[in-house]
């Protein structure tokens, strides 16, 4: 399966060009995702003003 987009281009990428494993390459973004990372107050501030926005916007399932 192969997932399209920049995701397909990054595997395309560690595939020729690489030599670590996919997962490995990702775990860094993985851990913060899990974990949170801190904002600069303009991100903060920005993205306050859409929090009702997002709550609206279900994901399905």
């Amino acid at each position: 399966m192969t997932v399209p987009g920049a995701v397909e281009g990054w595997g395309q990428l560690l595939k020729r060009f690489g030599r670590k494993r996919f997962d490995s390459v990702l775990q860094p973004a993985v851990d913060l995702a899990a974990q949170g990372f801190a904002l600069t107050e303009r991100i903060h501030h920005d993205w306050g003003g859409a929090v009702e926005l997002l709550r609206r916007d279900q994901r399905p399932g």
